[in-house]
């Protein structure tokens, strides 16, 4: 374990030196003007070293929690359909923009990992979450009852005639007819979250 760390952290220094050196910040003499510290690999060696190992560092870089997403962020969970794009757009996005909401959904999330870990990490960490369940897909179900596991803020969404299923029948739906009577009862919904 030890080599193989050792050798992930010479294979990095490398190749930051290079992409450093080619850097014209990395040769500007007043670097620190601008705010930016250079720091040779010994330096960053030395301040692992004040951790115990590198081992004992790279466990507390990976125990380190990533940063708590914006406060004003909704993260929406439904399905991925032609049929539903517009209802996201007009209708959930535009009621959350409206409010002044930063809205997501998993196919927006530039990452290179795991879409699940994703998906979760902004189901716990957004203000938020809104489902739509008119077409009872199981992921969604799934990341709702995350979200409510972890005790987020959830607006259930479904079409009016639409069924329930049982265990989400005690919770508060919005049931819209159309796009704009979505948007509208949304953007009542989140003014009144607001408030609270």
């Amino acid at each position: 374990m030890k080599s193989s760390v050792f050798r992930l952290v010479t294979i990095l220094r490398d190749m930051l030196w290079q992409r450093a050196t080619n850097s014209p910040m990395f040769q500007r003499p007043s670097a620190k003007e601008f705010g930016i510290e250079l720091l040779k690999f010994e330096d960053l060696e030395c301040q692992a070293g004040k951790y115990g190992s590198i081992d004992e560092f790279v466990k507390k870089v990976e125990k380190t929690p990533p940063p708590k997403v914006s406060k004003n962020l909704i993260f929406v969970v439904m399905p991925f359909s032609l049929e539903l794009e517009d209802l996201y757009i007009y209708g959930i996005r535009g009621a959350a923009e409206k409010t002044g909401y930063a809205c997501l959904r998993a196919d927006e999330i530039e990452h290179n990992s795991d879409i699940m870990d994703q998906v979760l990490y902004y189901v716990q960490n957004s203000s938020v979450v809104i489902a739509e369940t008119t077409e009872k897909n199981p992921n969604v179900f799934y990341e709702i009852g995350f979200a409510h596991g972890k005790g987020q803020e959830v607006i259930l969404v479904t079409k009016k005639g639409s069924e329930i299923p049982f265990d989400l029948k005690s919770k508060n739906h919005i049931l819209y007819e159309n796009i704009h009577d979505l948007e509208k009862k949304l953007i009542n919904r989140l003014e009144s979250i607001k408030i609270t």
